[in-house]
């Protein structure tokens, strides 16, 4: 493998981060993104409210936005998504204040912590792995993850890139065995705990460095452990006391109130996630398997892959595992770092911590191959399995990944791009202040990021968007498939689906008949429900005299378009 002796360079490690900036740079054209949005808009509506509050009931502004209908009527009155992130809102506010209108030097600010992290990286590489070249491998192959393009791309997510780079530092301080440096470590734990709740990630690293790294007695370990675990518990105290967490439906799970749930979807995600940053493919792949729209076989399927992976994975590894202590370290910590993940719907820029762990391990396996040979017995056919197997595994991280790195800020973009209120034509400034939308294929998408898109750009010295004039936005039904339209009266619709309308209401939050929500000038009533709970017919009564108020129209051919509604006393099928 002549690529050790280009690793061996001396100047290798600058390389390898200028290399990654570099790969970055396309990034300054990406703009904002999803998240970004409502923060922007928080930093000049709110400045003072928690920046990582993402629609969560009971805050007035995602009220406010209900009752408009810029989030959906039917959205979980259990709804929340709060984190404790001050450092990362320090740093946002630190945009505002410097270039609140240039994106591009805001995602420059991003893209600087990630060579801030990389260098972390490379120095916690240094002092596990045994050889230059093999620490230097570990490096690339972390700069170069095509999950962490999506990471850095994305500005909401740069305090996971503080939070890792102070976790790497805490575990280099960590591994200074001085009284001094153990208190630094300790101090660094929490800081990361302040940048994002990620860091607890960081646990199992810890864990597996008292286990397999040190000689010291077990009563020496677990005190070495203890101040972590109690910032731990503290953290996690003060969250559950202060309101943070999330709850209902959508992308996370509430582990304390949905244990269940979380232990079922551990089974699947956690291997799920190991065998993606490892192998081959992304985890957005067993993650889009998961949809309740999808035959069930499917997802079997897809478990059948996982663990066949995952068992040819171990026995790859097993005798690096059994015969080096830093192979279980970094084995240990990836696998207790994915556990968290389970809670959230997989995605890879979540691995963060995983890949620290799993490129430890692969760098050590291709070391091991090269310098070691003996440990495979000097068997030939043994020597050729591992040579292809690492060879595969160079090739998926060094060619594949940096690839995906390059495409992924493309593809953020033309997500973007397809929830632009111009892409799916909803007249977010349309004279008509009132819309009646007939259904949606995901409200979220077609509806909220797009109105919410057009505020935020709106706002700040130079906008590139004009504020939206929709005071009203009433949806009906969130789905692709056909369904019957009855207009009861003048100001009364009724919907019904045979088969439900399974996407507005995702297991456990289903309705019960005769659920209702009530908005300024229409009252929705939940008639009849399946045994998941999903609506099979919804009532809505507007006002007298407020349904023709409002501009209809429907989703057709990727985009909204004008509609009528049936004649009273008539019932239309809507496809």
């Amino acid at each position: 493998m002549k690529f050790s002796t280009t690793l061996n360079h001396p100047k290798i490690f600058i390389a390898i981060i200028f290399l990654a900036m570099l790969f970055c740079l396309p990034m300054l054209a990406n703009g904002l993104l999803l998240d970004d949005y409502p923060q922007r808009i928080a930093m000049y509506t709110a400045p003072t409210s928690n920046l990582f509050d993402f629609f969560s009931r009971g805050n007035p502004l995602t009220e406010v936005q209900l009752q408009s209908g810029i989030l959906p009527w039917w959205m979980s009155e259990e709804a929340k998504v709060r984190f404790f992130r001050p450092i990362g809102e320090l740093l946002i506010h630190l945009d505002y204040a410097l270039w609140p209108d240039n994106f591009a030097l805001m995602h420059l600010h991003s893209i600087a912590w990630y060579g801030v992290l990389l260098t972390a990286v490379a120095s916690v590489y240094k002092r596990l792995l045994p050889l230059r070249w093999a620490t230097a491998l570990a490096t690339l192959m972390f700069a170069l993850d095509y999950g962490h393009s999506a990471g850095v791309a994305w500005l909401c997510n740069r305090n996971v890139l503080v939070a890792m780079t102070l976790s790497m530092l805490c575990l280099l301080c960590h591994r200074r065995d001085s009284v001094r440096m153990s208190i630094v470590a300790v101090a660094l734990f929490a800081c990361s705990l302040a940048a994002s709740e990620s860091a607890l990630a960081l646990s199992g690293y810890l864990l597996a460095h008292e286990l397999y790294l040190t000689r010291r007695s077990n009563t020496t370990k677990a005190l070495r452990l203890l101040p972590y675990a109690v910032i731990g518990l503290c953290w996690i105290g003060f969250w559950a006391t202060q309101g943070y967490g999330v709850s209902g439906p959508g992308f996370y799970i509430d582990i304390a109130q949905q244990p269940l749930l979380f232990l079922e979807k551990l089974v699947y995600r956690a291997p799920a996630y190991v065998v993606s940053q490892i192998a081959f493919p992304p985890v957005e792949v067993f993650g889009a398997l998961e949809l309740q729209t999808l035959p069930r076989a499917m997802q079997w399927l897809a478990g059948g892959y996982i663990f066949a992976l995952l068992g040819l994975l171990f026995w790859f590894f097993r005798p690096l595992l059994k015969q080096l202590a830093m192979a279980r370290f970094f084995a240990l910590g990836l696998v207790i770092a994915a556990l968290p993940l389970v809670a959230s719907s997989p995605v890879s820029r979540s691995l963060w911590y995983v890949s620290f762990g799993a490129f430890g391990l692969i760098a050590l396996y291709v070391a091991h191959y090269r310098e070691a040979v003996a440990t495979f017995g000097g068997n030939e056919a043994s020597l050729r399995r591992a040579g292809i197997f690492a060879k595969t595994l160079l090739a998926l991280h060094l060619l594949l990944s940096p690839l995906l790195f390059l495409a992924l800020p493309q593809m953020a973009t033309a997500f973007d791009i397809a929830m632009d209120s111009e892409t799916v034509a909803l007249p977010t400034t349309d004279s008509d202040p009132r819309l009646l939308l007939l259904a949606s294929p995901t409200y979220i998408g077609s509806v909220t990021f797009p109105m919410l898109k057009d505020q935020a750009l709106s706002y700040g010295a130079a906008p590139s968007r004009n504020l939206p004039t929709l005071t009203h936005i009433r949806g009906l039904v969130d789905t692709e498939h056909a369904f019957r339209l009855r207009r009861v009266s003048e100001d009364t619709l009724v919907v019904k689906s045979e088969q439900g309308f399974v996407s507005m209401a995702t297991k456990p939050y289903g309705f019960s008949a005769g659920h209702e929500v009530v908005l300024d000038d229409v009252r929705i009533t939940v008639e009849q429900v399946n045994a998941d709970g999903q609506p099979l017919q919804i009532r809505f009564s507007f006002k007298p005299g407020a349904l023709s108020g409002y501009k209809v129209m429907r989703w057709q051919a990727e985009r909204f378009v004008a509609a009528t509604l049936p004649e009273i006393g008539t019932s239309r099928e809507i496809n």
